[in-house]
């Protein structure tokens, strides 16, 4: 792969002995971790030039991604009035706009208790634990696969590529696993959302979160193969949420008496809402309405003169791994990034390299190596 040569040909220039010390798995790890430190980096208050960053990312911008909006129970903890919000998908990372799409009537508005018909939908939510790793060398897992239950008939829905067995050097590279497993998941089933330790405001620690439009699946669960003999080590936990949108909206028995326009959102910081609000100018409006993010949600503001149903967003998705094992190069198509995350790592395993610790296990290594092909 283009980016592991690069690497590899950056360190051949300090030294050419210190190469072959790193394994395909340590430059993978390092190749995604500062692909991932150099994305937050473009997207923090540090970094002026919009357009440059832009460009940058551009291959992982998803465009007009719809999403529902969903009115919160005055019990809700996500309760305010007027406000909806909508729940971003499992790949989201960075905002790029939004934009609402607005119903308004002329008599209806004011009172949402008449607008609203069939207004409640649920949400079926399965968290499934990751397994604990009993084994304390590797290989870590000699098998993985994660399987659902539908009408009684178990389905393997991923199974581990065989090349991880060997790849998942040490317990901290699941992080590998988990990765490819909630990008494939993502990809290939349809009505299903699947994300990693916190969905609605709630943490599940260490655990997938499978969210379904639907009641189908009665179980998923993983099975995982160590050393040991196989063993079925975790079976989800379900719930079911029960949520309320504006997607069975009777505004009027008259649609001459309703209009459907979108408006770009203003996007503003949590902490500045109230004070907007409060100012004749810059409240929310049906020419822009205001938005705002907090964690995984995007809350929209309407007033009595519109109603809010579904938002359009921009965004930023996760990359893909960096893989050399699975054929997964970098996903920044922009030569500037792709050389700006190689130099990161060569810096890196640099640093490494100069750490006198390192020095000395580098050391013990060439002198078993050695002794080993002595005895041999």
């Amino acid at each position: 792969m283009e980016m592991h040569i690069e690497v590899l040909q950056g360190l051949q220039k300090v030294d050419s002995y210190q190469q072959d010390m790193f394994e395909a798995p340590e430059v993978d790890l390092q190749l995604n971790k500062h692909q991932e430190r150099f994305i937050d980096e473009l997207f923090g208050k540090e970094f002026e030039d919009k357009q440059i960053r832009l460009d940058y990312v551009r291959s992982l911008i998803v465009k007009n991604h719809s999403l529902q909006v969903f009115v919160p129970a005055s019990t809700d903890a996500l309760y305010e009035d007027n406000m909806g919000y909508a729940v971003m998908p499992p790949d989201y990372l960075y905002l790029v706009n939004d934009r609402s799409k607005i119903v308004t009537s002329i008599s209806k508005c004011e009172d949402l208790t008449t607008i609203v018909t069939n207004p409640t939908i649920a949400e079926y939510v399965s968290v499934l634990p990751f397994p604990t790793v009993n084994v304390t060398t590797a290989p870590f897992y000699t098998g993985f696969e994660i399987l659902k239950t539908e009408s009684s008939i178990e389905t393997a829905i991923y199974s581990m590529p065989t090349g991880f067995v060997g790849y998942i050097v040490d317990k901290d590279a699941k992080f590998m696993l988990i990765n490819d497993s909630l990008e494939k998941l993502n990809r290939t089933l349809t009505g299903t959302r699947v994300y990693w330790e916190d969905y609605r405001g709630v943490h599940y620690h260490n655990s997938y979160v499978f969210v379904r439009d639907d009641a189908d699946w009665t179980q998923v669960k993983i099975n995982s193969y160590t050393n040991d003999d196989p063993a079925v080590l975790d079976v989800s936990t379900s719930a079911t949420f029960t949520v309320t949108n504006y997607l069975g909206i009777a505004l009027s028995s008259d649609t001459t008496d309703q209009t459907t326009t979108y408006a770009d959102n203003g996007m503003t910081e949590g902490d500045k809402l109230y004070d907007l609000n409060k100012n004749e100018y810059y409240k929310t409006s049906i020419k822009e309405p205001i938005s705002a993010m907090s964690d995984n949600f995007l809350h929209v503001y309407r007033d009595k003169s519109f109603i809010i149903t579904d938002v359009l967003v921009d965004y930023v998705r996760k990359p893909r791994q960096i893989s050399l094992l699975l054929d997964q190069s970098c996903e920044l198509q922009s030569s500037g990034a792709r050389a700006e995350v190689v130099d990161r790592t060569i810096q890196y395993f640099k640093l490494l390299i100069e750490n006198p610790v390192y020095r000395e296990f580098q050391q013990d290594n060439i002198i078993k190596n050695q002794n080993s092909i002595t005895n041999g």
